[in-house]
């Protein structure tokens, strides 16, 4: 077996190829739009403000806390556990964790699946309270091999949770706030796993080796039944067809977003339909739409003069949007048509807010100067 110091070594050259592997990444040049950056404490206010006003987001950070408080408390249980419920001395500490270690290995394999199904409220509740379970089951049931497996179980829900946890902040947040959001959370996780290992010799003391397991272990059921009905409902207004998305993925404009923005505005698409030589929009017109076609083929003219003719997958009226002007060109039907329809709000709020969308708008609206829409 390894002394302590031989670990920490291992740890620390384990960090540093880390930090070599990613040395030679360079971040993007700076957008000459970018306004200057927030201090600290006016991003955490904006961060507390979305979060504040974001009900999914508030429940999710909230019940995440719960688990990271459980967790802080297994961190000082499980040493106790292994040495005077289960005998099986300190190198047993180790064993545990690492059937900790393993199922989460597969959670995360597992969690795969969870990408792009959307309705992860579910999910969520279900690994919250598979991540306690177990700790129940160990109080109840202290032999060694159900504590490795009811372990492992936690590890595997852990990486569920997190899965179906972060992918639905995502999802409801704004990529401009995401940063303050994440941050405040990461700062709800460390005081919440200081304050479950604080709170474990207490619970030590009191409840004993096998009580205190069963008491941290059935939070986190108790608080997922509890949270039934609005994890239930922390999906409303998030429904998504598939074909929306892979539509979105094929443009031009849309398609560097990262997919929970995707999930954004597809969630906030309208559809239209025009029939042969029906205007769309008209030159000198207010822009508040952004189209993007679906099935048809559009003309446009620019002072009766036709200019350029759009196809499936192709977007326009977004230079109305991001240089609020009035319309520039008329778009007519050439064909049956049928459109998905963003507004300026959500449009706006993800395209400008992302380097790679916005530097292909600009390159679009460039291009088709003057002709767009």
């Amino acid at each position: 077996m390894s002394e302590p110091a031989a670990v920490f070594a291992a740890c620390a050259a384990m960090s540093f190829l880390s930090f070599a592997a990613i040395a030679g990444i360079r971040a993007g040049a700076p957008s000459t739009r970018a306004a200057a950056r927030p201090g600290v404490l006016r991003e955490l206010r904006e961060g507390l403000s979305a979060l504040a006003r974001n009900r999914p987001v508030r429940l999710v950070v909230a019940l995440f806390g719960a688990q990271a408080f459980v967790r802080g408390a297994l961190g000082v249980l499980v040493v106790v556990v292994a040495i005077d419920v289960l005998g099986i001395g300190e190198p047993g500490v180790g064993t545990l964790m690492a059937a900790f270690g393993l199922g989460g290995l597969a959670g995360a394999l597992a969690g795969i699946s969870l990408v792009g199904r959307g309705g992860l409220g579910r999910p969520f509740q279900l690994s919250l309270a598979g991540w306690g379970l177990p700790l129940v089951l160990i109080g109840i049931w202290p032999d060694t091999g159900v504590a490795l497996v009811a372990l492992a179980a936690s590890g595997f829900a852990n990486s569920l949770l997190d899965v179906s946890g972060f992918t639905s902040m995502q999802e409801h947040v704004d990529d401009r706030l995401l940063g303050r959001v994440f941050g405040l959370f990461e700062l709800v996780v460390i005081m919440a796993v200081a304050l479950g290992s604080l709170a474990a010799p207490a619970l030590l003391d009191v409840l004993g080796s096998r009580g205190s397991l069963i008491a941290v272990g059935v939070l986190l059921p108790v608080l997922a039944a509890f949270s039934h009905s609005a994890l239930g409902r922390i999906d409303d207004g998030m429904a998504v067809r598939a074909d929306e998305l892979d539509l979105l993925r094929r443009t031009v404009v849309f398609a560097p977003l990262s997919y929970a923005a995707l999930r954004r505005l597809a969630s906030s698409l309208g559809e239209q339909r025009f029939a042969v030589g029906e205007a769309i929009v008209r030159q000198g017109d207010d822009g508040e739409v952004v189209y993007v076609i679906a099935e048809g083929r559009v003309a446009v003219s620019r002072d009766g003069e036709p200019v350029a003719e759009l196809g499936p997958d192709e977007t326009f009226g977004e230079a109305a949007l991001i240089l609020d002007a009035p319309r520039n060109a008329t778009v007519t039907a050439l064909e049956p048509l049928l459109l998905r329809t963003l507004g300026r709000g959500p449009f706006l709020a993800e395209v400008t807010g992302n380097r790679l969308s916005r530097d292909a708008l600009d390159g679009l609206v460039a291009a088709r100067d003057p002709a767009a829409g």
